[in-house]
């Protein structure tokens, strides 16, 4: 890159004034800061408008989509013959999915309502007029609400529309949809937020905020925002910070403009290693400069930058997070592929001499690269490590085969991270091969594998003496394998095409996947102990620390306070909305928080399994206490106890009442209580990637087993097994046992609890195939999604440059079998897990179904016993059939087993609007939808039960009753991704060789085609296959035969007639001048016989006249010998190696192996084209038809000179024959001409070239061709 004078001059003009501004930056800053400092209160005030217009925006983008929807419900309303199906269908799409819309008839009678309809108000109330658009609260969401009278063709609706904007609960996991404005605002501007959601009261006196109305549709309050006001010192930081990025982002344009200079000037550097070396500090430094500047971290807020998902201490932090490890992994492949393309360069022009000191410092360079090989693998290892256990994604948690976009960047970094290593492997491995060859070692197919034999044991060796090793040793061997192919490759072709890199990045995928899983099954043995230790730990201490800390929560004592206050107070959905933000949500204890007055009645509570719960007997507590009370009861008949704790509350020192707290401690309990999927926590540990459902586990009390969880099955013999385990100090041990022929890992811990000896086993298969299977194609199914889109811009870019795609039969054939091949395994997977999901969602709505016809045939056999109630049999149904269901009385909830969900309002009391519909416009007797709650979803089945004469709708669904299924969707998955992807990798192996066969014969006839048109008549192929591609081949052996024989004919006849012509014109020729000549001749004798007085004149005209004549036959005789001549060189400047691999390429299907190598380029030497390359490709054709397997052709200079050898390991040349044969007309050869070897000698040395044997026997033949360089 040498960029021209003006180009130079413009760019330092354009650096100079990017320095100049820089210095202005730096020097401007503390003005601009004190000049900030000085203008405060006007930039708070800017600051304070910015705020309160962003919040109107954002409040009026809510009304406006409240609006919009309101627009299109009464546009529908006002549509003739509407049904009430209609509605409902209208209003239960998709697009409406957030919002809650409910219409009545004008006597306010439900008509329609939506799947979300959580608010249910008094639609007649004067306080809420048409067309007002105001916050309603309900009893955990506020809402932004609408309502209006409608006059249709239908008659007279009354409409309501509301849309949540803050959730008063939280719920720690993946399924909660939060909604908060306060939250939105909060992370907008970075401050507290606090809004009040009523319509003319200020939620903040203090002067440390500031506040503002908030405005709807009619410019009218409906609540305030209160906005903690920005303080000087945090706006200078601020300030500074951004002026800090500023100066940063201009040192790094600085740097990214020094590159072409840098560039220009490194090419001027003669050794490759100091040119790495320079592009390594430059990037290396350009890297430090972007992390030390905090560009990313700072300017990138998400998961991207969150180091909680990833980060590492590796060069103080400068892969902390995901995106950073990306920038990170994009710099070192930069370095990489320019040491990959300097490093071929090198053994391409090596000039090193042959002395001993080099030779010495060729084994230590070979060496070194060995021992960087090996430590570069452990760096492999170690690198992938930290991409398992320093990151809190579980990468092969989730059976989905996109993953979000955090997993999908991790990935993107493991594919960088094996690329890198992979090349740089490579490349470690070409300097080893080409110092090897410098040390006269030959690089061929069997010292490759020799090479790889003593790599393998080094690497054997290497991981011995390794205290972890990074992989297992047939990773390893893997690893070792691809690496050397790659550089054996590289360095026998003497180049480094595109072909590589993407052999490479395979190469990278396939290696780091295998890594991960590898990886990825420790971590899921130490998950193992994370496990135990989880279950082990809740004793008293830790639930008492828990209780204590739910109960002292701020939170807590606030909501707490609102629900005294509260009038109207849903004591339940109070106590819920503390249970969700308190710690007892994150764990899956049995556990319930409960509120009481200040005289001790039980108001309302929240909590997971609370039946089992006893009541708090108060008559052991002090009459009063003003601090929190905590302690421990046993619970009789049980050898569990309850860790309680009351908290007084109070306000201004009045006594509201109590917050009561309990949790379940039992020791013989494993404390896999889980609550409802949508009310779980995620795990305590974010370490435990254990797929749910794999684990298995067995408790021991007191050396009985006592409990089992998972589907294993287990012998006398087995638990004798695990009972004679021998623990260590630690109280732990490991143990591989099989069970039903399946291999287990179990991980055994001891521990002894009052009177109790607590043995947990907890264990894992220790190879599940078919998920391992499912981990590695998924992701490689990812990584070559990658490549792919990496090719595809790479062709693009060369198109763009004027480079042609050009697709060759092969590559056609390719593409056509496995398209044919591929589209029907992926619509036979497709149609499988089709069926699948649709077999599993019929057996799931079976099970359901009979659950609910169970329901109704035991309470209609039990409604006539005793005097129960019908809600208490409804209790004993649940507990006797171990069923959990809902039972609906005139489209709304009459019963329901987790009626408290109901009750707090986070499932609607009234029944499914589309099951309404169905059972009661259209008389179906059961329906089956997908409901939600939250972003939880669940199959719900309703039944029509006839209970004592009156109709009943039973509802039950899988999210409170579990359903197991022959196969999930999951190991479905599992199953389809691992065999189907072995399957296409079968059919593209078959493919290409398939491909490859069908291809090869019209190749090799291609290149044929081009030898024959370059002048050899000696081709000829041969095909032991039979069919139509013999036919073919041995057609074109035909054909050239007969050509070369018409030839020869055609020469002979040509010359023959040629000769013919040239005598009748060369007889004509001499008559002419002999005819002057003889009467010349004539007239002279007559003269000299007449004794003529003018003879002497006479004899002078005559004599000049003959000689005359005889100059014209001398030009007839010259003429004749220029037409025998050969014809004329076009000699021109040409480029010898060029012209070498031109004629090379003729052979590469050959069955011999055709090696060139030479450390020259672009050899100039003035030579007839055409003509050198015909004899070249006479060499080879002589070399093959001595029948030799390999032929390798070297180019060499000397001073003056340069010599091309052609080596080969063919029969050799007869000693009797060989000063004949580059004799004109000799052969050895049934249809050889014998012209061969002996024109090309002549146009050798037509140019000042030679060509002579230098050796030839039995083992081969080396010819010699010098080239003079002047």
């Amino acid at each position: 890159m040498n960029p021209s004078k003006s180009k130079k001059r413009n760019l330092i003009i354009l650096l100079a004034l990017l320095v100049t501004v820089s210095l202005v930056v730096y020097f401007l800053k503390p003005v601009i800061i004190k000049k900030n400092k000085s203008n405060w209160d006007v930039e708070l005030k800017e600051k304070i408008t910015s705020i309160k217009n962003f919040t109107n925006r954002r409040i009026k983008e809510k009304q406006d989509s409240l609006l919009e929807i309101k627009r299109l419900v009464e546009s529908h309303l006002r549509t003739k013959n509407l049904t009430q199906n209609d509605i409902i269908n209208f209003i239960s799409q998709n697009k409406f999915y957030k919002f809650s819309i409910n219409v009545a008839t004008k006597t306010n009678k439900e008509y329609a309502w939506s799947k979300k309809i959580l608010l249910k108000l008094n639609i007649d109330s004067a306080e809420f007029q048409n067309n007002y658009i105001r916050f309603i609260s309900s009893d955990l969401i506020t809402f932004l609400f609408i309502k209006d009278t409608l006059n249709t063709p239908a008659g007279i609706f009354n409409i309501q529309l509301s849309f949540p904007v803050e959730k008063d609960y939280t719920l720690e996991n993946k399924y909660f949809d939060k909604i908060s404005f306060t939250d939105e605002l909060k992370s907008k501007f970075n401050t507290e937020v606090e809004i009040e959601y009523d319509t003319n009261k200020i939620s903040q006196t203090d002067g440390r905020f500031f506040s503002f109305y908030i405005k709807n549709n009619l410019n009218k309050n409906i609540g305030s925002v209160s906005v903690k006001k920005p303080t000087l010192d945090l706006h200078v930081s601020k300030l500074a910070s951004q002026i800090n990025s500023i100066e940063f982002i201009l040192l790094i344009i600085i740097a990214l403009l020094l590159f072409p200079i840098l560039f220009y000037n490194i090419k001027k550097i003669r050794s490759k290693l100091l040119i790495i070396i320079a592009y390594l500090l430059y990037l290396g430094a350009l890297r430090t400069l972007l992390f030390i500047s905090g560009l990313v971290s700072n300017n990138f807020d998400g998961e991207l930058t969150n180091p909680a998902y990833f980060s590492s201490v590796f060069a103080f932090g400068i892969v902390k997070s995901p995106l950073e490890l990306f920038i990170t992994g994009l710099f070192v492949v930069a370095v990489i592929l320019i040491a990959y393309k300097e490093v071929l360069e090198f053994i391409q022009k090596d000039k090193s001499s042959e002395a001993l000191i080099s030779k010495v410092i060729w084994v230590l360079v070979v060496l070194f690269s060995l021992a960087a090989y090996f430590l570069l693998y452990r760096g492999f290892g170690a690198s992938i490590r930290s991409i398992i256990y320093d990151s809190t994604l579980a990468y092969f948690n989730d059976e989905v085969l996109i993953p979000n976009t955090t997993t999908s960047l991790m990935y993107v970094n493991v594919l960088l991270i094996g690329f890198s290593i992979v090349l740089l492997s490579g490349i470690l491995l070409i300097v080893i091969l080409f110092y090897l060859r410098k040390l006269k070692i030959k690089i061929g197919i069997y010292q490759v594998l020799i090479i790889l034999l003593i790599l393998q044991i080094i690497g054997f060796l290497f991981d011995i003496f390794q205290r972890e090793p990074q992989g297992t040793a047939l990773i390893r061997s893997i690893f070792i394998l691809l690496t050397l192919l790659l550089a054996y490759a590289i360095f026998i072709g003497q180049s480094g095409g595109i072909k590589y890199i993407i052999y490479s990045l395979f190469a990278a995928s396939f290696l780091s996947i295998a890594l991960m899983i590898h990886h990825n099954f420790n971590l899921e043995k130490e998950s193992l102990k994370l496990y135990a230790a989880d279950l082990n730990r809740p004793n008293e201490n830790w639930l008492e620390f828990l209780v204590k800390e739910s109960l002292l929560k701020s939170f807590s004592r606030k909501e707490a306070i609102a629900a005294y206050t509260n009038p109207n107070a849903n004591y339940d959905a109070y106590a819920f909305k503390i249970w969700s933000k308190s710690a007892l949500q994150k764990e899956s204890f049995i556990s319930e928080l409960s509120i009481y007055d200040y005289n001790k009645k039980f108001l309302g509570g929240f909590g997971f399994r609370v039946n089992e719960i006893p009541p708090v007997k108060w008559s052991n507590l002090p009459s009063s206490f003003d601090d929190i009370q905590i302690y421990s009861e046993q619970i009789p008949d049980t050898n569990a106890k309850v860790v309680r704790g009351i908290f007084p509350i109070k306000n201004h020192y009045a006594l509201l009442g109590y917050l009561e707290t309990s949790v379940i401690y039992d020791v013989t309990n494993f404390g896999f209580d889980e609550p409802p999927k949508f009310l779980s926590a995620p795990q305590v540990h974010k370490k435990l990637t254990i797929k749910t459902g794999q684990i298995k586990l067995l408790e021991f009390i007191n050396g009985k087993l006592k409990n089992v969880v998972g589907d294993i099955r287990i012998s006398l013999n087995d638990i004798q097994k695990l009972k004679n385990v021998k623990f260590s100090d630690n109280n732990d041990s490991w143990l591989n046992i099989k069970f039903n022929g399946i291999d287990y890992l179990f991980y055994l811990t001891k521990r002894k609890t009052n009177n109790h000896q607590r043995i947990l086993a907890l264990g894992i298969k220790d190879v599940d195939f078919s998920f391992q299977l499912f981990d590695f194609f998924k992701t490689f199914f990812f990584h070559a999604l990658l490549i792919l889109g990496f090719m595809f811009v790479y062709f693009i870019f060369n198109l763009q440059k004027g480079s042609k795609l050009v697709i060759g039969l092969r590559a056609k054939l390719l593409i056509a079998f496995l398209i044919i091949s591929i589209i029907p395994l992926i619509l036979l997977a497709f149609y499988f897990r089709n069926l699948t999901e649709q077999k599993n969602r019929d057996a799931i709505l079976y099970k359901l179904g009979k659950r609910a016809y169970r329901i109704e045939t035991y309470v209609n056999a039990h409604i006539t016993e005793d005097s129960l109630g019908l809600t208490e049999i409804f209790d004993r149904a649940s507990a006797d059939l171990n069923i959990n269901f809902t039972v609906y009385e005139n489209y709304y909830v009459f019963y329901s087993t987790e009626s408290l969900f109901y009750e707090i309002g986070l499932i609607p009391s009234i029944i499914n609007p589309q099951a309404f519909s169905k059972i009661k416009n259209l008389g179906t007797q059961d329906f089956v939808t997908q409901e939600s709650i939250e972003n939880y979803k669940f199959n719900s089945f309703y039944y029509v039960a006839n209970i004592w004469d009156k109709n009943y709708i039973i509802n039950v669904n899988d999210a409170f009753n579990k359903i197991l299924l022959p196969m999930s969707g999951n190991e479905v998955d599992a199953f389809l991704v691992g065999s189907y992807s072995i399957a296409v990798l079968l059919v593209i192996i078959l493919s290409t060789i398939l491909a490859n066969q069908i291809s090869k014969p019209i190749r090799r006839l291609t290149k044929a085609t081009k030898s024959v048109a370059g002048g050899d008549l000696n081709v000829e192929l041969t095909e032991n296959t039979k069919g139509e591609v013999k036919e073919l081949v041995d057609g074109f052996n035909y054909m050239v035969k007969e050509l070369k024989l018409n030839q020869i004919q055609l020469a002979e006849v040509e010359r023959e007639a040629a000769w013919k012509e040239m005598a009748k014109q060369v007889a004509h020729e001499i008559k002419n001048p002999l005819t002057p000549m003889k009467l010349a001749t004539q007239q002279l004798i007559a003269a000299y016989k007449d004794k003529s007085d003018k003879f002497a004149l006479i004899f002078e005209k005559v004599t000049s006249t003959i000689i005359n004549q005889i100059e014209t036959l001398g030009n007839i005789a010259t003429e004749f010998s220029n037409f025998a001549k050969m014809p004329g060189l076009k000699v021109e400047k040409i480029n010898l190696t060029n012209t070498i691999k031109e004629a090379i390429n003729l052979f590469v299907d050959e069955r011999a192996k055709i090696v060139f190598e030479s450390k020259l380029q672009n050899v100039m030497i003035l030579a007839d084209e055409d003509q050198l390359k015909r004899t070249i490709i006479n060499l080879i054709r002589n070399s093959l038809q001595a029948y030799s397997t390999e032929v390798q052709i070297s180019l060499e200079k000397s001073e003056n000179s340069y010599f091309l050898k052609v080596q080969d390991n063919g029969k050799g040349i007869p000693e009797n024959i060989l000063d004949k044969v580059f004799e004109f007309n000799f052969t050895t050869k049934e249809s050889g001409t014998g012209i061969g070897l002996s024109l090309a000698k002549k146009y050798l040395e037509s140019i000042n070239a030679s060509i002579e044997i230098e050796h030839t026997d039995e083992k081969g033949t080396v010819i010699i061709i010098r080239f003079n360089k002047n």
